[in-house]
Order: C-alpha cells, then structure tokens, then sequence
C-alpha cells in the first residue's frame, strides 16, 4: 500500500507500508563457518516468516528542471526469524 502527494508542482511526499510472508525458510548456523544451512516448509510447529516494511520519501525537482533529487527512508521489522540454537 502506498501513497504519494504533491506539495507543489516540484515537491511531492510519499509513504508505503508491505507486509510479506516467507514459507519456505533457509535455517543456518551464525556461530559456525562450516555450510550447514537447511531448507525448512513452513508448517504448524514453525510459522512463516513475517516482515513489516514501513517507508516514506521526499522528491524534489530542481528550477532548471535537469535535476531531480530523491530522499528516502525505511524501517523494516522481521518475525519467526528461524536459526539454530546456538553450538547445534
């Protein structure tokens, strides 16, 4: 979902919100160098994992109207984050 509004004719604001889901996980090891990662489904004991991306954003188009500058920033926030435990 998203939303954009003109200040003016060269000044514009925009927000956005997605939420999306992941099912199909990659389960690793951060304590360890070694390649032990697993793909793991979704299922009733491991839910999917969620993320919340939150953005807003400020354009501007210069006098000359040969440049144009864009100023953006984002939050995002992760559920159900799956990883072993550590020393697994």
């Amino acid at each position: 979902m998203g939303i954009s509004y003109a200040l003016d004719e060269r000044t514009s604001v925009k927000a956005s919100y997605a939420r999306t889901r992941q099912f199909l996980q990659n389960i690793y090891n951060s304590t360890t160098p070694l390649p032990t990662s697993r793909w793991k489904v979704s299922d009733p004991n491991v839910g999917p994992q969620t993320a919340d991306l939150y953005a807003l954003g400020v354009s501007y188009q210069a006098v000359d109207g040969r440049s144009f500058f864009q100023l953006e920033a984002y939050y995002r926030s992760t559920d159900e984050l799956v990883e072993y435990r550590p020393g697994a």
